[in-house]
């Protein structure tokens, strides 16, 4: 029974206890005590309830709903580009509330794709490991409203993700049904200890899947945790047909050694090796010393860094005597300054959790693709060709500090085009970018962005995303480089977290450089500072020789040492001329040298140029160029693709100070 119940009870009891003529004497201050008690212990009973239900509520939709305003607004924030991500629901939420649903075409990858970068805070934060077991009857796209349906699933998961301890979390996806009775489930099954009843109501949540015709089911399960289950229409349209991942039968019969701890973890990627016909053997991390016959796999897949150095040395041998593929398997961190390199030996890092796209793309480029074999994107009438190359480390933007949306002021006047289907990702720009004067224009698609360009070759740069509808990133950005007017227009990808080889191949295609959502404003601003800075220096320079005013920065330019080096003042000036037009376009040149890891003219090119960089005195950029001399010597490919950006950073900072110094003494 409710305490506060009790209460009453025994007030009411306590009460009838007083004397019986109280009642018969309405003088008697007895009778006027009685009614006074009883009526404030019926006003105290009435107050509790009151704020025991406010309470409730309260701690109620603490775990899972977030508030929302009548106006899709973001909060003000100068430290992060991407909000915080129940902000982020917050805002998608409000912006579903007053529409439709929105059915589309759409990947499975890149709707957990989204989910994953927006729950992965807590994982981190929580120690949990975090698992996809995508059916292999779930077609690679599905048709539905995407945003509808991350909303869902985030606010199931961020419920699911408040564990006590150290638990998993599954999210499963699977058809059932057939034709017309078919159905989408998706079912999320936390294995922390069972939650109370009273908070695995989720009015909001329903709302949203009642409108997309589906259901929606919460449980506790004894001793198993609690699982969530989300039952939608399988939904088909005139555009729509049903594709599944498929490997040639050469694939089939691969030897596969996994290593893995975690039960949930190697059951489900057992079984996606399995759908292909690889066969696989698991074991535990603890038994790796024991194993003798690692060189009977055809792949070894494990996290290299748990690795010990007598581990290591072994592997290296095995790989310098027979093909074996080693993968290395680590868990993604949100921290990129955590993220550790691998090492050489490595064909191959994936990040968890894992997916069925994720294990076909990795058997087609390591067991189908040859390696003078090319990728083959298939662009209508025409068939578009590129060189393919192994995943690698990806560049990341340093993230420059203390940055606020007012310095961003610093590329007013400047125009920036945002090819972005995302409409939270677009919005998130505009709020960081809306104090400043910069022109921004968003386009929804490649298409769109092509459609601008045409139109409008002010471009200053392009900010990319990959995975978009009717032209995605790559045919975009090829296309962009097909026009000699756009031939160095800068192109930074902004990509998913994990999408490492769809970001190489937007390398080659050719974009410039590359950020990570979500990413911070200072890194924003570091992307920016990189390739519009230059621009707006030469426009004012242009403009009006005569204000030019030059300050020395002996770390980019030493004009004495040069001076010294070249004799005399105008030898100096002269050599400097001839080197703005010696290493113009080098940037595009040494980019293409390593992509198609072409090491011995790179490595021509570095000692050649190294000692006319230190003949001008052009200190950073020799400092770069030994540096990549270095790595070429000691065959570290996959450090050396870090200096694509460096190298271009460096070139540019050089040629823009050798710029403003003929400018300053009239001599450009």
């Amino acid at each position: 029974m409710d305490r506060s119940l009790h209460f009453l009870l025994l007030g009411i009891l306590f009460s009838s206890l007083l004397p019986a003529q109280s009642f018969d004497d309405p003088s008697d201050p007895g009778s006027i005590s009685f009614f006074f008690l009883f009526f404030f212990l019926i006003l105290i009973f009435l107050l509790y309830k009151a704020v025991s239900f406010y309470r409730s509520q309260k701690e109620k939709h603490s775990h899972l709903e977030v508030d929302h305003t009548s106006e899709a607004t973001l909060p003000d924030r100068d430290q992060e580009a991407e909000v915080d991500a129940k902000e982020l629901i917050d805002f998608l939420k409000t912006n579903t509330e007053h529409n439709e649903i929105r059915n589309r075409i759409f990947r499975v990858q890149d709707l957990l794709d989204e989910i994953h970068k927006l729950v992965l805070p807590a994982i981190e934060k929580n120690h949990i490991e975090f698992i996809y077991d995508i059916d292999y009857n779930v077609p690679i796209e599905l048709v539905g409203d995407s945003l509808v349906l991350q909303q869902v699933l985030y606010n199931l998961l961020s419920h699911a993700l408040t564990c006590p301890d150290a638990c998993n979390v599954l999210v499963k996806f699977r058809k059932k049904g057939q034709e017309e009775t078919e159905k989408l489930i998706i079912e999320i099954l936390s294995t922390t200890a069972s939650v109370d009843h009273d908070t695995l109501d989720f009015p909001e949540t329903q709302k949203l899947v009642e409108q997309m015709q589906g259901e929606l089911f919460v449980e506790n399960r004894e001793q198993m945790g609690t699982l969530y289950r989300i039952a939608l229409p399988f939904l088909h349209n005139e555009f729509y047909q049903e594709a599944y991942y498929s490997l040639p039968q050469t694939v089939a019969g691969k030897k596969i050694l996994l290593i893995e701890d975690n039960l949930y973890t190697k059951n489900i990627i057992s079984d996606m090796f399995k759908f292909f016909g690889l066969a696989i053997i698991v074991k535990q991390y603890k038994q790796l010393s024991e194993i003798q016959d690692f060189d009977t796999y055809d792949m070894i897949i494990l996290d290299v860094r748990r690795l010990t150095p007598v581990l290591i040395r072994h592997l290296e041998e095995i790989k310098a005597n027979k093909k074996v593929k080693l993968i290395s398997l680590e868990t993604l961190t949100n921290q990129p300054s955590r993220r550790t390199k691998p090492h050489t030996f490595i064909d191959k890092c994936l990040y968890k959790p894992l997916t069925q796209g994720m294990v076909h793309e990795l058997l087609y480029e390591m067991y189908v693709l040859q390696p003078n074999e090319h990728f083959v994107i298939d662009e209508g009438d025409t068939a578009q060709e590129i060189q393919p190359k192994r995943s690698g480390e990806i560049v990341f933007i340093e993230e420059t500090a203390n940055i606020a949306r007012e310095d961003f002021q610093d590329f007013d006047n400047t125009h920036v085009l945002v090819v972005e289907d995302n409409k939270i990702n677009q919005k998130i720009l505009q709020s960081v970018l809306e104090i400043s004067k910069i022109n921004l224009t968003v386009a929804n698609h490649g298409l769109e962005a092509l459609n601008y360009l045409e139109k409008d070759n002010t471009i200053d740069m392009v900010l990319m995303d990959i995975n978009m509808p009717i032209m995605d990133g790559y045919q975009a950005t090829k296309k962009i480089r097909e026009n000699d007017l756009f031939a160095s227009l800068p192109i930074v990808v902004i990509s998913a977290l994990d999408l490492r080889d769809e970001i190489e191949k937007m390398y080659l295609a050719g974009a410039d450089a590359h950020l990570t959502k979500p990413f911070k404003i200072g890194q924003l601003y570091s992307a920016f500072k990189m390739f519009l800075n230059h621009n707006n220096t030469e426009t004012a320079d242009d403009t009006d020789i005569q204000t030019v005013h030059f300050t020395e920065d002996k770390n980019i330019l030493d004009i004495d040492k040069g001076i010294a080096s070249a004799q005399n003042v105008l030898s100096y000036r002269d050599v400097l001329r001839e080197t703005l037009v010696m290493l113009k376009h080098t940037d595009e040149t040494v980019k293409e040298m390593i992509i198609k890891k072409e090491f011995n003219a790179l490595y021509e090119y570095c000692v050649s140029t190294v000692k006319d960089s230190a003949h001008i005195g052009a200190v950073s950029l020799n400092n770069i160029l030994n540096e990549m001399i270095i790595l070429i010597q000691n065959k570290e490919e996959e450090l050396l693709k870090t200096y694509i950006v460096l190298y271009r950073e460096e070139w540019l900072k050089t040629k823009r100070n050798i710029e403003l110094y003929l400018k300053s003494v009239k001599a450009f």
